[in-house]
């Protein structure tokens, strides 16, 4: 396996693998009640003692390297939810908090805007460091 992006055959590096994914299932309370999950330790003199409404089932989806995929397969945001789109950065150091704010989240939202329509806000919602990033950099 190579880390570089021309890759010659990526099926050779990377068969296509069948993963098993949850799944929430529609219940009838969902058309009375939200779905929900509680994190938090209820009351002992709650009412209702349930911490979640959530049915879920496992779906077997095949998951492949989008290296590996033509023009014509390439996942659409009408279609899968999401897109796949190279772009250069200029941050230099990807575990410096006050820099990835400064430089990379504004690429980010300048990508964004260029790829999806009438985008009037962009959010970044919970985004991180990772402890682990430096032990690979």
């Amino acid at each position: 396996m190579t880390l570089s992006n021309d890759i010659e055959d990526p099926k050779e590096d990377f068969p296509e693998l069948e993963i098993s994914l949850k799944f929430l299932s529609w219940q009838s309370l969902y058309e009375t009640e939200k779905p929900f999950h509680i994190f938090l330790n209820i009351p002992p003199g709650a009412p209702d003692q349930r911490n979640t409404n959530l049915v879920f089932h496992d779906v077997h989806i095949p998951v492949r390297d989008v290296r590996s995929l033509s023009l014509n397969q390439q996942p659409t945001l009408d279609q899968s939810g999401f897109i796949y789109r190279r772009s250069g950065t200029s941050l230099s150091k990807f575990t410096d908090r006050t820099q990835i704010e400064s430089v990379y989240l504004p690429e980010v939202e300048l990508l964004l805007r260029r790829e999806v329509e009438d985008i009037e806000r962009v959010f970044f919602f919970d985004w991180r460091v990772s402890s682990l990033l430096a032990f690979y950099i």
